[in-house]
């Protein structure tokens, strides 16, 4: 599947409003990123996959300091791992 210029913008600024919320602690405007059935892998952190936009915000509220500074973005071929 090609990805176009504006599916190239549109993830671009997804991955942005994703760093902009997390960074300012915006945590409340998560449903501007996810929908209600998204699956949050942190497996590589070894934690379980979070369910749903409130529990990546009660995970992230849990972690207080501990949560990282750094973003982490990894491309997932289409269709999974």
């Amino acid at each position: 599947m090609a990805l176009d210029s504006t599916d190239r913008l549109a993830i671009t600024e997804l991955l942005s409003l994703h760093g902009h919320l997390i960074d300012s602690g915006e945590l409340d405007r998560l449903d501007e990123l996810f929908t209600p059935d998204v699956v949050y892998d942190v497996t590589d952190f070894g934690q379980p996959p979070l369910h749903g936009p409130a529990a990546i915000k009660d995970a992230a509220l849990a972690l207080g300091a501990g949560n990282p500074v750094a973003h982490v973005a990894r491309r997932v071929p289409l269709g999974g791992r």
